[in-house]
């Protein structure tokens, strides 16, 4: 009888150590994913209350062409981030083409540089890496 109750027990330990071990995983995997994530694109307005988008911040604009800019580009914010994401999916496609087309002319060594490169670079928005 003891012999049948220590291979269950085992087995028991044995599946409660796997799934502590994958759910240690999953919470260090969380985090260093949470670490090494690129950061957030800088969001011009919220930092500078009285800025506008840096291409219009060389002319010099005065409080009352500042506010009306913002006025502006809040205006356009949501047709821009729509536009960036409908082309996302072609820019990516066109890249992976030219990555693809690269890779013919590196060497064994140069195409795991270029794949180290590659893990280093923030994914496009949209983009699963």
């Amino acid at each position: 009888m003891t012999s049948e109750r220590q291979p269950k027990s085992r087995l028991w330990l044995a599946i409660v150590t796997l799934v502590a071990v994958f759910a240690m995983g999953v919470i260090a995997g969380l985090g260093v994913a949470h670490a090494f994530r690129p950061p957030p694109p800088p969001d011009y307005l919220a930092r500078d209350p009285d800025g506008v988008l840096p291409p219009f911040d060389r002319f010099g604009l005065d409080a009352s062409q500042k506010a009306k800019a913002r006025v502006i580009v809040e205006r356009h914010a949501a047709a821009m981030e729509e536009a960036l994401h409908a082309a996302f999916p072609k820019m990516r496609e066109v890249r992976l083409r030219l990555d693809a087309d690269m890779r013919t002319i590196l060497t064994p060594e140069q195409n795991r540089q270029f794949d180290a490169l590659l893990a280093t670079n923030p994914p496009m928005p949209g983009e699963p890496r």
